[in-house]
């Protein structure tokens, strides 16, 4: 278990952003105390380290799900124009 911490603040020294510790952070807990971790297991960038908590969400929740998930989210922040509606609604016919 130590060698696994010290992996992890190793890694955090090179990217110490907040959402990059955020998003490794919800992998690291999910880790088991046998669990045996290299440096280069981690991603290296903030980027790399969503598309890979993106990518696990998608295998235990299914890729149809969570897409449509974040469409509604990004529709509820930011709208919807009435083109993008109308060829929403017209591709459903």
């Amino acid at each position: 278990m130590r060698v696994v911490v010290q992996v992890v603040l190793q890694k955090l020294k090179v990217q110490p952003f907040p959402l990059y510790i955020a998003v490794l952070m919800k992998d690291v807990v999910t880790w088991r105390s046998s669990y045996i971790v290299n440096v280069d297991d981690l991603p290296d960038t903030t980027e790399a380290a969503f598309n890979a908590l993106l990518d696990s969400l998608e295998t235990h929740l299914g890729i149809t799900f969570v897409s449509h998930t974040l469409a509604y989210i990004t529709v509820a922040l930011n709208g919807l124009s009435e083109v993008r509606f109308e060829e929403e609604t017209l591709s459903e016919a």
